[in-house]
């Protein structure tokens, strides 16, 4: 469970046996109340079995929310948010951890990309 700084319940997120998918629920499953179900997270985050590739999909997009099931939009009702791609490149006699980021477009902002950027030993001070 996660909570605000002021102590309010923000979000709880459940991680599946064989840590491949992270479900995200915004109603507190601790609280008396029928909006908490687990079969029906806000968001889910998958990866692949290398645990190098992660999507994160909002499971009804804000497009269809409202619509009947028969009436979603082309994503069938689910929207990815965004994608990551984790790497890893030699530096020097090290070992560099990379992550792309692509950040799917809304209605405010175009497709953005994230691309860590990779250091560059310098012999001079023998460091990154």
């Amino acid at each position: 469970r996660m909570f605000c700084e002021s102590g309010d319940f923000l979000m709880s997120a459940v991680v599946s046996k064989d840590g491949r998918q992270v479900a995200f629920f915004l109603y507190d499953p601790d609280e008396n109340n029928a909006l908490y179900s687990p079969e029906r997270p806000a968001f889910t985050m998958t990866c692949d079995a290398a645990k190098d590739e992660w999507r994160l999909v909002q499971e009804r997009c804000d497009d269809c929310h409202y619509s009947a099931r028969q009436c979603a939009c082309s994503s069938r009702g689910r929207r990815e948010l965004l994608s990551m791609t984790h790497s890893r490149q030699t530096v020097g006699d090290g070992i560099n951890h990379c992550m792309d980021v692509r950040i799917a477009p809304s209605a405010n902002y175009g497709e953005q990309t994230l691309i860590s950027k990779l250091p560059v030993w310098n012999d001079e001070v023998g460091s990154l």
